[in-house]
């Protein structure tokens, strides 16, 4: 498994980052803060959990913006798949930063044995998520471009990227959450104890359900999903269109509706903290958000009845999941659990009603 480059440090050493940039043939460069979502810089002492990241200036006044390969991507060779995917995208003209490569033709810079960094083209005259209409319609046409454009990179079968199940992936989360606090039961009250008890019960009944009625109805051919599918990994430009979609360290093969179903959860279901990828609530779904998504995904192609019966399970089952992280990571507090489970449900039968009603694509 890859390790984070400096654990006591949010920018990538001097050391390690004019080694890499050599690779590049940029010896002359200017290193800015990167910044948050805010326009604040990144502390210099902050621990960041994923990767390492860097925004340069070369001699010529080109910007840049250098990354690590994340510490949690399990092994080299899903590392490199992720960067082609990347560079795979942008020759097909899917907007995503353009991967650049190396004087000797290479995607990325492999430092030792363990760390992996690559360089992309800073996308200029960018905004993230505002919540405008237009953003949201942009969002799921370029969804469904990239889905187009993904297929054919899967056909190439060069990558090698795991597959992916939402219902397990699900599973999962509920499991580091028991763990999570099973380590913690001796400082818990009995009723938080009772609380997440019931939750995962409940949750996993609900997830094998959603799994079975999945399995008896055909949705789309597997291929390439991004996996990560939220407003804070598009990027927009002033006028509403999309700049780039970005971050492709969850890219596996799974149902492209999983995708889909993630977008319409994130960008109709979900409030996020200020000028901050962290989860606020999770929330009933909005009417308007859902259809100007679904509207963008489907401007060219419909949705045929098989995938309007799945969507409402994959949106549910990424509730349930997002519901857990949020719990986990103390995005909301234990007792509010239950509360989940009952928005989770109310969402599952509003997409089926919306889905009803919504007139989709040609």
């Amino acid at each position: 498994m890859l390790k984070p480059l400096d654990l006591d440090r949010g920018f990538i050493p001097e050391s390690i980052l004019s080694q890499t940039l050599k690779e590049y043939g940029i010896d002359d460069y200017i290193t800015y803060p990167y910044l948050n979502m805010n326009g604040t810089a990144v502390p210099i002492n902050r621990v960041s959990e994923t990767s390492r990241r860097a925004l340069i200036e070369s001699q010529d006044g080109s910007l840049y913006f250098m990354k690590e390969v994340p510490w949690y991507v399990e092994s080299i060779e899903y590392a490199k798949s992720i960067i082609q995917l990347q560079y795979e995208l942008s020759v097909k003209g899917i907007k995503v930063p353009e991967v650049i490569l190396t004087t000797s033709k290479k995607l990325f810079v492999h430092i030792d044995t363990n760390k992996i960094l690559y360089l992309q083209k800073y996308i200029l005259n960018s905004n993230m998520y505002k919540n405008y209409s237009e953003q949201i319609y942009a969002a799921g046409k370029e969804l469904r471009d990239f889905e187009i454009k993904a297929a054919s990179v899967f056909r190439l079968n060069i990558l090698a990227i795991p597959q992916y199940s939402p219902y397990e992936s699900a599973k999962n989360v509920l499991v580091l959450l028991l763990k999570k606090f099973i380590k913690k039961r001796s400082e818990m009250k009995k009723e938080d104890q009772e609380e997440i008890q019931n939750f995962v019960r409940a949750c996993r009944k609900l997830i094998d359900q959603w799994s079975t009625q999945h399995g008896q109805i055909s949705g789309k051919q597997e291929s390439i999903i991004h996996g990560d599918l939220n407003p804070m990994n598009f990027i927009f430009s002033n006028k509403g269109s999309v700049s780039g979609l970005i971050d492709f360290d969850n890219a596996c093969i799974a149902d492209p509706l999983v995708d889909v179903a993630e977008g319409l959860l994130t960008f109709a279901g979900v409030t996020y903290r200020e000028n901050s990828s962290r989860l606020a609530s999770i929330n009933e779904l909005e009417f308007s958000n859902f259809e100007q998504f679904l509207n963008g995904y489907t401007e060219t192609h419909g949705l045929a009845l098989e995938e309007r019966e799945v969507l409402p399970l994959l949106i549910a089952t990424a509730g349930i999941r997002l519901a857990s992280l949020g719990l986990i990571r103390g995005d909301w507090p234990i007792s509010s659990a239950s509360d989940h489970i009952q928005v989770v449900m109310k969402n599952l039968k509003l997409s089926q009603n919306y889905l009803r009603q919504i007139k989709l694509g040609n």
